[in-house]
Protein backbone atom coordinates (compact mmCIF):
# COMPACT_ATOMS: atom_id res chain seq x y z
CA UNK A 1 0.00 0.00 0.00
CA UNK A 2 1.50 3.47 -1.18
CA UNK A 3 1.24 5.97 1.61
CA UNK A 4 1.65 8.72 -0.14
CA UNK A 5 1.95 10.35 -3.82
CA UNK A 6 5.59 11.36 -3.71
CA UNK A 7 6.97 9.63 -6.93
CA UNK A 8 10.45 8.66 -7.65
CA UNK A 9 11.10 11.76 -10.01
CA UNK A 10 9.90 13.78 -6.97
CA UNK A 11 12.25 11.68 -4.72
CA UNK A 12 15.30 12.07 -6.92
CA UNK A 13 14.81 16.13 -6.79
CA UNK A 14 15.10 15.78 -3.14
CA UNK A 15 17.92 13.46 -2.96
CA UNK A 16 19.76 15.80 -5.31
CA UNK A 17 18.99 18.91 -3.33
CA UNK A 18 19.17 17.88 -0.10
CA UNK A 19 22.79 15.98 -1.03
CA UNK A 20 21.38 12.79 0.10
CA UNK A 21 23.74 10.56 -2.09
CA UNK A 22 26.32 10.36 0.60
CA UNK A 23 23.80 9.59 3.68
CA UNK A 24 23.84 12.77 4.73
CA UNK A 25 21.36 15.49 4.37
CA UNK A 26 21.81 19.07 3.83
CA UNK A 27 23.36 20.81 6.48
CA UNK A 28 22.06 18.70 9.05
CA UNK A 29 23.94 16.99 12.31
CA UNK A 30 21.92 13.44 13.84
CA UNK A 31 21.18 15.66 16.49
CA UNK A 32 19.33 18.51 14.35
CA UNK A 33 17.67 16.66 12.13
CA UNK A 34 16.00 14.83 14.77
CA UNK A 35 15.15 17.48 16.38
CA UNK A 36 13.91 19.13 13.13
CA UNK A 37 11.35 16.38 12.46
CA UNK A 38 10.04 16.21 16.05
CA UNK A 39 9.25 19.51 16.24
CA UNK A 40 7.77 19.13 12.42
CA UNK A 41 5.54 16.24 13.19
CA UNK A 42 6.30 15.13 16.49
CA UNK A 43 7.71 11.84 15.04
CA UNK A 44 11.12 10.41 16.61
CA UNK A 45 13.13 9.85 13.05
CA UNK A 46 15.74 7.29 15.11
CA UNK A 47 12.49 4.81 16.10
CA UNK A 48 13.67 1.25 14.45
CA UNK A 49 10.83 1.32 11.67
CA UNK A 50 12.48 4.09 9.84
CA UNK A 51 16.34 2.63 9.99
CA UNK A 52 14.66 -0.41 7.65
CA UNK A 53 17.11 0.32 4.90
CA UNK A 54 19.95 1.74 6.70
CA UNK A 55 20.67 3.78 9.66
CA UNK A 56 22.37 6.98 7.63
CA UNK A 57 20.26 10.07 7.58
CA UNK A 58 19.41 10.01 4.10
CA UNK A 59 18.05 6.67 4.28
CA UNK A 60 15.78 7.56 7.11
CA UNK A 61 14.36 9.73 5.49
CA UNK A 62 14.19 7.86 2.43
CA UNK A 63 12.15 5.22 4.84
CA UNK A 64 10.20 8.32 6.45
CA UNK A 65 8.76 9.37 3.25
CA UNK A 66 7.90 5.26 2.19
CA UNK A 67 5.74 4.87 4.90
CA UNK A 68 4.29 8.22 6.10
CA UNK A 69 1.21 10.44 4.23
CA UNK A 70 0.87 13.01 2.30
CA UNK A 71 0.43 15.91 4.93
CA UNK A 72 3.53 14.59 7.53
CA UNK A 73 6.17 14.04 4.25
CA UNK A 74 5.11 17.48 3.21
CA UNK A 75 5.40 19.56 6.62
CA UNK A 76 8.83 17.65 6.83
CA UNK A 77 10.23 18.53 3.59
CA UNK A 78 8.47 21.81 3.84
CA UNK A 79 10.63 22.04 6.98
CA UNK A 80 13.58 21.14 4.91
CA UNK A 81 13.35 23.26 2.15
CA UNK A 82 12.81 26.12 4.57
CA UNK A 83 16.48 25.45 5.95
CA UNK A 84 17.82 25.68 2.67
CA UNK A 85 20.51 28.17 1.78
CA UNK A 86 20.55 29.16 -1.74
CA UNK A 87 23.66 30.50 -2.11
CA UNK A 88 26.03 27.33 -1.41
CA UNK A 89 23.50 25.77 -3.84
CA UNK A 90 24.94 24.36 -7.30
CA UNK A 91 22.87 26.19 -10.42
CA UNK A 92 21.16 22.82 -10.68
CA UNK A 93 20.14 22.68 -6.86
CA UNK A 94 19.19 26.38 -7.40
CA UNK A 95 16.82 25.26 -10.44
CA UNK A 96 15.25 22.30 -8.46
CA UNK A 97 14.07 24.66 -5.26
CA UNK A 98 11.00 25.88 -7.58
CA UNK A 99 9.94 22.45 -8.41
CA UNK A 100 10.34 21.10 -4.84
CA UNK A 101 8.23 24.12 -3.40
CA UNK A 102 5.45 22.99 -5.90
CA UNK A 103 5.65 18.89 -4.93
CA UNK A 104 5.60 20.02 -1.25
CA UNK A 105 2.19 22.37 -1.79
CA UNK A 106 0.70 19.54 -3.59
CA UNK A 107 1.49 17.30 -0.60
CA UNK A 108 -0.09 19.50 1.83
CA UNK A 109 -2.85 20.30 -0.41
CA UNK A 110 -3.79 16.84 -0.32
CA UNK A 111 -3.55 16.33 3.02
CA UNK A 112 -6.06 18.90 3.91
CA UNK A 113 -8.31 17.72 1.02
CA UNK A 114 -8.79 14.48 3.46
CA UNK A 115 -9.67 16.28 6.23
CA UNK A 116 -12.01 18.96 3.92
CA UNK A 117 -13.73 15.58 2.66
CA UNK A 118 -14.40 14.61 6.26
CA UNK A 119 -16.74 17.52 6.30
CA UNK A 120 -18.36 17.26 3.16
CA UNK A 121 -19.45 13.38 4.46
CA UNK A 122 -20.89 14.98 7.82
CA UNK A 123 -23.22 17.61 6.33
CA UNK A 124 -23.99 16.17 2.87
CA UNK A 125 -25.10 19.20 1.08
CA UNK A 126 -24.44 20.62 -2.35
CA UNK A 127 -23.38 24.19 -1.02
CA UNK A 128 -20.99 22.17 1.37
CA UNK A 129 -19.32 20.39 -0.90
CA UNK A 130 -19.33 23.07 -3.38
CA UNK A 131 -16.86 25.50 -0.41
CA UNK A 132 -14.90 22.08 -0.15
CA UNK A 133 -13.70 22.38 -3.89
CA UNK A 134 -13.47 25.75 -3.84
CA UNK A 135 -10.84 25.58 -0.99
CA UNK A 136 -8.80 22.72 -2.71
CA UNK A 137 -8.96 24.33 -5.95
CA UNK A 138 -8.01 27.49 -4.97
CA UNK A 139 -5.00 25.87 -2.47
CA UNK A 140 -3.80 24.02 -5.97
CA UNK A 141 -4.09 26.80 -8.05
CA UNK A 142 -2.20 28.56 -5.08
CA UNK A 143 -5.56 31.14 -4.76
CA UNK A 144 -4.64 32.59 -1.70
CA UNK A 145 -7.59 34.91 -1.53
CA UNK A 146 -10.13 32.55 -2.31
CA UNK A 147 -8.97 29.78 0.26
CA UNK A 148 -9.28 31.88 3.00
CA UNK A 149 -12.50 33.68 1.33
CA UNK A 150 -13.85 30.17 1.14
CA UNK A 151 -12.22 28.75 4.65
CA UNK A 152 -14.74 32.47 6.20
CA UNK A 153 -17.53 30.92 4.50
CA UNK A 154 -17.29 26.84 5.51
CA UNK A 155 -17.40 27.42 9.07
CA UNK A 156 -20.25 30.16 8.71
CA UNK A 157 -22.32 27.67 6.41
CA UNK A 158 -21.50 24.82 9.50
CA UNK A 159 -22.84 27.02 12.17
CA UNK A 160 -26.06 28.09 10.49
CA UNK A 161 -26.56 24.36 9.78
CA UNK A 162 -26.55 23.32 13.42
CA UNK A 163 -28.34 26.10 14.53
CA UNK A 164 -30.95 25.39 11.77
CA UNK A 165 -31.00 21.75 13.34
CA UNK A 166 -32.04 22.94 16.89
CA UNK A 167 -34.14 25.52 15.50
CA UNK A 168 -32.09 28.71 16.82
CA UNK A 169 -32.60 31.34 14.93
CA UNK A 170 -30.27 33.66 13.38
CA UNK A 171 -30.28 36.80 11.19
CA UNK A 172 -29.63 36.17 7.12
CA UNK A 173 -26.49 38.47 7.27
CA UNK A 174 -25.21 37.53 11.24
CA UNK A 175 -21.97 37.96 11.68
CA UNK A 176 -19.66 35.31 12.22
CA UNK A 177 -18.36 36.15 15.55
CA UNK A 178 -21.94 35.81 16.79
CA UNK A 179 -23.03 32.46 14.94
CA UNK A 180 -19.85 30.83 16.30
CA UNK A 181 -21.07 32.05 19.94
CA UNK A 182 -24.62 31.29 19.14
CA UNK A 183 -23.46 27.68 17.93
CA UNK A 184 -20.71 27.28 20.99
CA UNK A 185 -23.39 27.98 23.00
CA UNK A 186 -26.06 25.30 21.50
CA UNK A 187 -23.58 23.15 21.74
CA UNK A 188 -22.28 23.56 24.87
CA UNK A 189 -18.94 24.31 24.42
CA UNK A 190 -18.61 28.20 25.71
CA UNK A 191 -15.87 27.78 28.48
CA UNK A 192 -18.08 28.65 31.81
CA UNK A 193 -20.09 25.19 30.69
CA UNK A 194 -16.93 23.49 32.15
CA UNK A 195 -16.96 22.67 35.44
CA UNK A 196 -14.25 23.91 37.47
CA UNK A 197 -14.22 21.10 39.29
CA UNK A 198 -13.44 18.98 36.58
CA UNK A 199 -9.38 17.74 35.75
CA UNK A 200 -8.25 20.33 33.84
CA UNK A 201 -10.59 22.65 33.78
CA UNK A 202 -8.67 25.61 33.02
CA UNK A 203 -6.21 24.21 30.33
CA UNK A 204 -10.15 22.72 28.46
CA UNK A 205 -11.67 26.32 29.47
CA UNK A 206 -8.64 27.94 27.24
CA UNK A 207 -8.95 25.83 24.56
CA UNK A 208 -12.53 26.64 24.34
CA UNK A 209 -11.85 30.01 24.53
CA UNK A 210 -9.38 29.65 21.56
CA UNK A 211 -11.77 28.00 19.55
CA UNK A 212 -14.44 30.37 20.07
CA UNK A 213 -12.09 32.75 18.30
CA UNK A 214 -11.36 31.40 15.13
CA UNK A 215 -14.05 32.30 13.17
CA UNK A 216 -13.65 35.71 13.71
CA UNK A 217 -9.56 36.01 13.05
CA UNK A 218 -10.44 34.17 9.99
CA UNK A 219 -12.72 36.43 8.86
CA UNK A 220 -10.33 39.53 9.93
CA UNK A 221 -7.97 37.83 7.52
CA UNK A 222 -10.60 37.44 5.02
CA UNK A 223 -11.11 40.80 5.38
CA UNK A 224 -7.87 42.17 4.76
CA UNK A 225 -6.17 39.88 2.38
CA UNK A 226 -9.27 36.95 0.97
CA UNK A 227 -12.16 37.37 -1.44
CA UNK A 228 -15.11 40.02 -1.12
CA UNK A 229 -13.66 43.02 -0.58
CA UNK A 230 -11.98 45.45 -2.92
CA UNK A 231 -8.18 45.90 -2.27
CA UNK A 232 -5.23 48.14 -3.07
CA UNK A 233 -3.47 47.09 -6.23
CA UNK A 234 0.17 47.55 -4.14
CA UNK A 235 -1.12 45.25 -1.08
CA UNK A 236 1.10 42.94 -0.19
CA UNK A 237 -0.43 39.41 -0.10
CA UNK A 238 -0.25 36.86 2.44
CA UNK A 239 1.88 33.43 1.17
CA UNK A 240 0.25 30.25 0.75
CA UNK A 241 1.53 28.67 4.15
CA UNK A 242 -0.86 31.41 5.51
CA UNK A 243 -3.78 30.09 3.05
CA UNK A 244 -2.75 26.61 4.01
CA UNK A 245 -3.75 27.73 7.62
CA UNK A 246 -7.11 29.15 7.75
CA UNK A 247 -7.92 25.96 5.27
CA UNK A 248 -6.73 24.05 7.94
CA UNK A 249 -8.02 25.56 11.56
CA UNK A 250 -11.22 26.52 9.14
CA UNK A 251 -11.99 22.78 8.31
CA UNK A 252 -10.40 21.30 12.26
CA UNK A 253 -13.36 23.56 13.64
CA UNK A 254 -15.98 23.12 11.63
CA UNK A 255 -15.30 18.93 12.29
CA UNK A 256 -15.25 19.42 15.81
CA UNK A 257 -18.51 21.69 15.93
CA UNK A 258 -20.18 18.71 13.19
CA UNK A 259 -18.65 15.72 15.49
CA UNK A 260 -20.01 17.33 18.12
CA UNK A 261 -23.47 17.86 16.74
CA UNK A 262 -24.24 14.45 15.96
CA UNK A 263 -22.95 13.24 19.64
CA UNK A 264 -25.80 15.23 21.41
CA UNK A 265 -27.67 14.54 18.57
CA UNK A 266 -27.33 10.65 18.82
CA UNK A 267 -28.11 10.56 22.83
Amino acid sequence: MIANSLSEAEKSRFAELLEMGTGYVSYYSDGTFKDLIARTVNIDIDDPKYKNIGTSKAKRLRSFWNQENDYVVGKVLQALLDGIRPKLLNESQQRLIPLCQSTVNRLLTNGFQTSLNGVSEKIDTPYVSRQIRRMNDALLSEDIELAIGTAKELIETVCKTILEGNGIKFEPFENIQDLTKKTLKCLNLLPNSVPDSSRGSDIIKELLRSMGTIGKNISELRNLYGTGHGQQGSRQGLQLRHARLAVGASSTFAMFLIETYEYLSSR
